[in-house]
């Protein structure tokens, strides 16, 4: 399964997190070899109850599918921020965000060791200063074991732990910061997608749960959350309509049963 930056949020990388930067820069679970996509998301205009753009963006793509760039568009059309991808040995180096005058608003490096692993990744404002450093840490088998975030601004560390299945698939992870250390699990379908997000807190408690389901394309259906009671809290479906190559150009989004979002793709194929 491949991510694209606006996607992720949704789901865990389930092939282990020293792949998900690369990841990062692939297709999203596209069928044939797009050139580009034009994304615009339509949302529900609650004065007026019809939908209009709010959000547009065009990525580009290199033909081994990994990005080249996003540009982030204004309803009228107008380039509000881009992101240029810039790779050396065939791994992402860097992420540069530019602004519509073409000045660096933010950039983040990427470093790997000798098997290719990620090893930091460093995010700086535009004078340059330091924002955020993450260093990676690996087992014996090349699967990322812990990350610590440092925010050198306030002196503060966020610890990641990570645990695997014998798939090679995240099926447990752990923060500490200074309120404590909290958890989340995962489980999957046998096809390798998120089936279950458990989301436990510092007194060790599952206070919510996340149930995801697919359709024959791999696309995501439904999402479906519970509370510690096995209460269903919140939940979103969504319907596709798919291109000849079976890549969807439309995605209506529910919440709770009501109508809130319509994504709509051009995809352009080499």
């Amino acid at each position: 399964m491949k991510f694209t930056p606006f996607l992720l949020a949704l789901f865990l990388v389930n092939t282990g997190f020293s792949q998900e930067i690369f990841q990062k820069t692939k297709t999203d679970n596209l069928k044939g070899n797009p050139k580009s996509i034009s994304l615009v998301t339509n949302v529900l205009n609650k004065r007026t109850g019809r939908f209009t753009p709010k959000y547009h963006q065009n990525l580009h793509y290199h033909p081994d599918g990994n990005i080249a760039s996003i540009e982030y568009l204004s309803v009228d059309g107008n380039v509000i921020s881009k992101d240029e991808y810039v790779y050396k040995n065939r791994k992402l180096a860097a992420i540069i965000t530019y602004t519509s005058r073409g000045t660096i608003s933010k950039k983040t490096t990427y470093q790997y060791d000798r098997k290719g692993l990620l090893t930091a990744e460093k995010k700086y404002n535009n004078k340059g200063v330091l924002q955020f450093d993450t260093r990676y840490l690996y087992n014996a088998k090349g699967q990322l074991t812990t990350s610590q975030k440092l925010i050198p601004s306030i002196n503060y560390t966020v610890k990641m732990t990570y645990k695997y299945d014998s798939r090679n698939r995240i099926i447990e992870s752990t923060k500490t910061g200074r309120i404590g250390t909290t958890k989340e699990t995962y489980s999957y379908t046998d096809t390798g997608l998120l089936l279950q997000k458990s989301e436990y807190n510092t007194l060790g408690e599952k206070y919510t749960y996340t149930v995801y389901s697919y359709n024959d394309k791999h696309d995501k259906i439904s999402l479906k959350k519970y509370d510690g009671t096995d209460t269903l809290t919140y939940y979103e479906d969504y319907k596709y309509r798919y291109d000849k190559k079976h890549n969807w150009i439309e995605k209506t989004s529910f919440e709770k049963g009501k109508k809130t979002g319509i994504e709509k793709r051009k995809i352009v194929y080499r």
